[in-house]
């Protein structure tokens, strides 16, 4: 009866993971696991030790998946659907071996599969889905090695060599895993003290491998920053990080909302308030470890990312997924007096209903995009001599997998992104030079939250000039979606750059502040009812700095009523005075949209530039006055 109700939860788990796995398109940072399953050996290899600070095995395991199961976004995520499912049994395996009840093994799994953060691991084409896994099968063959031998005073070499063997595998999955690996180190060394006097060699067979694969990277990877320009300057608070983390464990890569954060909060206090409990009825170890797997990386992360490293991410926490079942069904059913199947059975079902009542939170999507149609139209639509621009370079791993029929650059032309090196002008367009953008008929640009290593829009501003403003979108760019543009290229009598020394100068924020050098307007073609106009202004930063300066465009119409409005930094939010660069023109790239039915009458562009705190006089320009066809 118990191995057909066991096979009864997998076979649920694996409906509820289907039923969840994504239809969507690969998001960027999937698109550089499938870029690499699909490349070579040494390709990884380089990766891995010259670019990015990721560990390798998930791109070798992946590599090697796709030999018989093909490269399709479905036979990559695959991996982690069957990941998500091994997981969910070794979790059952290891409730039963904490409590020694068959009834915490059901519930543990049905308490997983509702957590946010498992249901992303076992979805995504990323690593987290294979970590847990390893973790939790790890947990249990090092549970198998120490538990109750003391009563015989036998010890068996398998399970410490199946040990070994899991913890070398995970030290290469994550960063965050050596926070394990040394918490279960520290586990094992307590259970030799405690109950062998000998046998050491045996907590070495355990524990060695990790620690000499985790010893052999960091040689490998010597002198090398594993941040390098990955994380941004400054701090976050341990208040923020903590709540990132546990909310991301209840709704996974989501846009949480202050309510969604209150019953994350609600979740994670019971788990914990029931974990302790469970420790105070029955002291032993495994619970102590239990409690260590998913408050010490939990107060570790807080630690690095709120006093060392402002690289905060939910993601990073995934022990966290697989604990916090643990605690909450342990606690139960230690607890519970009378446990049968009905009982559990209706335990399973209110536990269940509480992390779905969590969820009952309309939340918005981390990130969203879709690479794949993107590609699809430029398969479709664009012809072999046109230029694919991609704000950022990184994008090159989805121009790879999804084949890009088109020749691309990237602007930055950087394989990883450095939130240190914003591009300017200079480089942007040698770059653009380099595959002789003017010759081409269209230019296409791929876009993806660009504005970390192009804050000011230049991948699209230059452009603008060269097409003087004739563009079609294909993908339309809403808040962190991929988008997707063309413009036809005009070539103008002269280089930008000649444009630009042209200007006269209009005004400057007094007495030493940035210049406004010049400006020019266009007009795109209007599409699907919507009309717009581009404002290019170009600045060149002062002596002084005064960065409550902003500037406030606006579109009206011909009795001065708005039509539409923006206020920002002279050159966008994204990027202060404090970091233009001296000497060098400064684009800052406004457009306003609005319905085409809204501009039929003549209307007018405005730019007021003003200091927040009032204490720089205003200083208004007419920018043009234009009436539509």
């Amino acid at each position: 009866m118990r191995y057909w109700i066991n096979v009864f939860v997998l076979l649920i788990a694996w409906g509820w993971i289907i039923v969840h796995a994504p239809h969507d398109s690969l998001w960027y940072d999937e698109t550089v696991n499938a870029y690499l399953a699909t490349s070579s050996w040494s390709e990884i290899w380089h990766w891995t030790t010259q670019i990015d600070n990721q560990l390798p095995l998930h791109f070798v395991i992946l590599k090697l998946w796709t030999m018989p199961f093909g490269s399709s976004e479905f036979a990559l995520r695959l991996l982690s659907y069957w990941s998500g499912l091994l997981t969910i049994a070794g979790l059952q395996a290891l409730a039963r071996q904490l409590t020694y009840r068959q009834s915490a093994g059901w519930l543990t799994a049905l308490l997983c599969l509702p957590l946010g953060g498992f249901l992303y691991a076992t979805s995504e084409v990323r690593t987290y889905g294979l970590a847990i896994m390893i973790l939790v099968w790890s947990l249990l063959w090092m549970i198998k090695a120490w538990h109750k031998p003391y009563q015989t005073q036998q010890l068996r070499i398998a399970p410490f060599a199946i040990h070994g063997i899991l913890l070398l595998l995970l030290a290469y999955t994550h960063y965050t895993a050596w926070i394990l690996i040394a918490w279960q180190g520290l586990y094992s060394l307590f259970k030799q003290i405690r109950y062998y006097k000998t046998r050491f060699s045996l907590l070495a067979l355990s524990i060695s491998p990790a620690l000499f694969g985790i010893l052999g990277w960091l040689i490998l990877l010597q002198g090398r920053d594993i941040n390098d320009g990955t994380a941004f300057e400054g701090t976050v608070s341990g208040q923020t990080a903590f709540e990132t983390y546990i909310s991301f464990a209840v709704y996974g890569q989501k846009i949480f909302t202050p309510i969604a954060i209150e019953r994350a909060y609600i979740i994670f206090g019971f788990g914990l308030l029931i974990g302790i409990s469970w420790l105070l009825r029955r002291p032993q170890s495994e619970v102590l470890f239990i409690l260590g797997m998913g408050i010490l990386p939990l107060v570790v992360m807080v630690v690095l990312s709120s006093q060392f490293v402002a690289k905060l991410s939910g993601r990073h926490l995934w022990p966290l997924w697989v604990a916090l079942p643990l605690l909450l069904s342990g606690g139960i059913t230690v607890w519970a007096k009378t446990i049968n199947l009905k009982v559990m059975l209706l335990i399973s079902l209110a536990m269940f209903m509480l992390l779905m009542w969590a969820r009952q939170v309309p939340l918005e999507e981390e990130y969203r995009g879709d690479f794949r149609a993107a590609f699809a139209i430029l398969r479709e639509e664009a012809h072999p001599d046109d230029l694919l621009v991609l704000r950022d370079g990184t994008l090159f791993t989805a121009a790879e997998y999804y084949r890009s029929p088109i020749e691309y650059v990237g602007i930055p032309n950087e394989p990883l992104t450095d939130v240190e090196h914003q591009i300017e002008i200079y480089e942007a367009l040698d770059l653009l030079k380099s595959k002789n953008f003017t010759e081409r008929q269209r230019v296409w640009v791929l876009s993806w939250q660009a504005e970390v290593m192009d804050p000011t829009a230049l991948g699209w501003g230059i452009l603008d000039y060269y097409s003087q403003g004739e563009r079609s979108w294909w993908l339309w760019p809403k808040e962190r979606e991929v988008s997707l543009v063309s413009y036809t290229i005009h070539p103008p009598e002269e280089d930008i750059l000649t444009h630009i020394a042209d200007y006269v100068g209009v005004i400057q924020v007094p007495p030493d502040g940035p210049s406004l050098l010049g400006y020019d307007v266009y007009y795109p073609q209007p599409q699907n009812g919507i009309c717009s106009a581009i404002i290019q202004t170009w600045w060149w930063r002062g002596t002084t700095d005064y960065l409550s300066t902003l500037v406030s465009v606006r579109l009206a119409d011909e009795n001065g009523e708005r039509i539409a409005q923006i206020d920002a930094p002279p050159a966008g939010f994204f990027y202060p005075q404090t970091r233009w660069t001296p000497f060098v023109p400064i684009l800052g790239r406004f457009e306003l949209i609005a319905s085409c039915q809204e501009w039929k009458s003549a209307h007018s562009l405005h730019m007021v530039v003003y200091d927040a705190e009032g204490r720089k006089p205003t200083q208004p320009i007419l920018l043009d006055t234009y009436k539509m066809p």
